[in-house]
């Protein structure tokens, strides 16, 4: 199966002759990562409630972040309870008894931006002066890496790719000069997980209660 004129992969190259022609051409290239904006493997949440303990009536402080930062939060518990809450920020409120507070986030990501170093060299050491292009093979973790996108501009650096079904995808890339040979593939990456994911955290203020103030005091 071939695309634009280049070689596919990962079709086998049982042919010998095929084999040592690749191998006279292009070394293959380093991808460095897959990445975004902001780029991890999964969000994070991270509530803090200060104090976390004390006495009758007390003040607390909640502090809150989400890494990197989320698509929507919503806070719950005691009096700051809020659906809209921002993907960082900070609150107040007031205890008379023990209280816990939730923090759940969610992200929804759409693409994955690949960024990779481009080969200057061939195999043989020799410098690589017809560069024409590469191809990104991708795929859901788990099954093929079948799918191949054609990237025309040498110079191109980055690209992004635009998966119409959620999950987590695997990239690999080849390069390819003038005559369309193409290089091994690079090293396989994984990226963010495309469609909606999420995570929460929960922080909790213990209140011991005191006696409530004696009422109607007098004097003779």
């Amino acid at each position: 199966m071939q695309q634009n004129g280049q070689d596919s992969y990962p079709s086998s190259r049982s042919n010998e002759s095929t084999m040592k022609r690749i191998s006279r051409y292009l070394i293959g290239l380093l991808l460095l990562g897959c990445c975004c904006a902001n780029a991890q493997s999964a969000g994070t949440v991270n509530l803090t409630a200060s104090p976390s303990a004390g006495n009758g009536v007390i003040n607390v402080t909640l502090n809150w972040t989400s890494s990197p930062p989320a698509t929507s939060c919503a806070l719950t518990g005691g009096g700051v309870t809020n659906p809209t809450a921002a993907p960082s920020g900070t609150a107040t409120d007031t205890l008379t008894k023990t209280t816990t507070y939730g923090i759940a986030c969610s992200w929804t990501r759409t693409s994955n931006t690949l960024h990779w170093t481009a080969p200057t060299t061939n195999t043989d050491g020799s410098p690589l002066t017809d560069l024409s292009g590469y191809t990104i093979w991708w795929g859901l973790v788990g099954n093929s890496v079948s799918t191949q996108t054609a990237v025309t501009n040498p110079a191109a650096t980055s690209f992004v790719i635009t998966p119409s079904a959620p999950g987590t995808y695997a990239y690999t890339i080849v390069a390819c000069n003038a005559a369309k040979l193409c290089s091994t593939p690079s090293t396989s990456v994984t990226g963010p997980a495309i469609g909606t994911t999420s995570a929460s955290a929960t922080a909790t203020t213990t209140v011991t209660p005191l006696p409530t103030s004696p009422t109607s005091l007098t004097v003779q």
